[in-house]
């Protein structure tokens, strides 16, 4: 996103929002695939706590939990949902408190836009909850567009013969990339440049809302909030795409774009702030007494004085953990070496996430030097850290297979075309 400091033009319709809204630079997914941070965001809790996505890949919300949705319908709010399904669909239970939950296999973020606003318009008296939740920017990056392309269409294809053409190829064909269709693409700045055109879709069509909620008398006095589930890489790590294996911040680190009726609170931010802290927000927000068993915190609240704070999480792909302050980060080893997909995740991130790792994140921004077996002492913050998630749950194995046999067809066929079902399968 420009707003971040990209360079090319993905973002235009977000970067005027967040020149009206508060800019979160320190914001962070409780995991870094979609499942345990889309429930965080929608209870407020860390996933060892919700357990949607935890104790397996295909584990739903806990019965028990409440959801904001559920809060907020109780106290007479209009709750509405649309999603593109996948692991934002009922059968996980996040659907919990909506009065109209929509989910959308394969759909395109414009056809959905279009829908949600037919649907506020069905009654604009009440207060209302929207959740919108796209794929449209996830991998394979093969949603049409309506916007111009940000590739060079100009550029030469390599031919199959060279070699460098040929390393790409069999990228394409190791196990957690398959979904990405890399023979479509000429190389990795070809499948940057089509991620960097779904920001741009999706942009615009954040800007169609945003245009229509104006002309409805909306926009003014709404909470708006822009985010994501979780990051993606794109090879800083080693033959290494997509998401959902590691900590690193191309993984966790999420923009967070919040605009408070009428465009109070803006600025930027480096408050830590993890996915759980918008349903703190959202609650808060909405004058609701119910939030004891909110882990979250409101990122407008006075922050508490507290020198060794820290965001966390973690991911059942791996087993393993994380917690990151404003200047250090510590990740765990992975629980579970004999599963298949962690030991093919392994092979793809040399080092990674078999053995620990602490970074100085504010010297050591692309966490290149992994200070943990070092001859270095570490901070206080570091040994918290370790206390803290040594106390904590650990995510779950990978998911047996009587779990995937559960899901519907075109359940499996979407999680397949996601990266998601291959990944446990082999």
């Amino acid at each position: 996103l420009g707003v971040y400091g990209y360079g090319r033009p993905t973002s235009p319709q977000l970067d005027a929002f967040a020149r009206e809204a508060t800019v979160f630079d320190l914001a962070f997914a409780t995991s870094p695939w979609t499942l345990p941070s889309h429930a965080s965001l929608l209870t407020g809790l860390y996933p060892e706590e919700h357990r949607a996505g935890h104790a397996n890949v295909f584990a739903p919300l806990a019965s028990e939990v409440p959801t904001v949705a559920e809060i907020l319908s109780n106290s007479g709010y209009r709750t509405i949902a649309h999603t593109g399904a996948g692991y934002v669909g009922r059968q996980y239970g996040l659907q919990r408190g909506f009065e109209q939950w929509t989910e959308r296999s394969f759909a395109s973020l414009d056809s959905a836009v279009w829908e949600v606003l037919d649907q506020l318009d069905d009654d604009l008296d009440r207060p209302f909850l929207l959740f919108l939740h796209t794929y449209s920017t996830h991998a394979p990056y093969l949603h049409p567009s309506t916007v111009p392309s940000l590739r060079d269409e100009e550029a030469a294809w390599p031919p199959e013969s060279d070699p460098e053409r040929r390393r790409w190829l069999a990228l394409g064909n190791a196990r957690l990339h398959r979904h990405l269709s890399l023979g479509l693409f000429r190389d990795l700045d070809d499948l940057i440049a089509a991620y960097d055109s779904t920001i741009r879709f999706v942009d615009t069509q954040l800007g169609i809302l945003f245009e229509h909620l104006k002309q409805a008398g909306i926009y003014e006095e709404a909470v708006i909030i822009v985010t994501s589930d979780h990051g993606e890489t794109f090879l800083e790590r080693g033959p290494y795409l997509s998401h959902g294996y590691s900590f690193f911040e191309e993984e966790i680190r999420v923009p967070l774009l919040v605009r408070m009726p009428g465009g109070h609170e803006r600025g930027r931010s480096d408050r830590l702030v993890n996915l759980n802290d918008v349903a703190a927000l959202i609650l808060d927000v909405a004058g609701t007494q119910t939030r004891a068993a909110i882990s979250g915190t409101n990122p407008f609240a006075p922050e508490a004085i507290d020198p060794v704070s820290f965001v966390r999480g973690g991911s059942a792909f791996t087993g393993g953990q994380f917690a990151r302050s404003r200047d250090w980060k510590l990740m765990t080893a992975i629980q579970h070496r004999g599963a298949k997909g962690m030991r093919t995740a392994s092979e793809l991130i040399p080092g990674f996430p078999l053995r620990e790792h602490v970074f100085e994140v504010r010297a050591d921004g692309l966490e290149l030097s992994n200070l943990s077996e070092q001859p270095t002492r570490l901070p206080t913050e570091i040994w918290l850290m370790r206390q803290a998630l040594g106390d904590i749950d650990p995510p779950g194995q990978l998911s047996p297979r009587a779990a995937e046999r559960g899901l519907s067809q075109q359940d499996r066929e979407q999680l397949d075309a996601l990266g998601y079902i291959e990944r446990e399968k082999r």
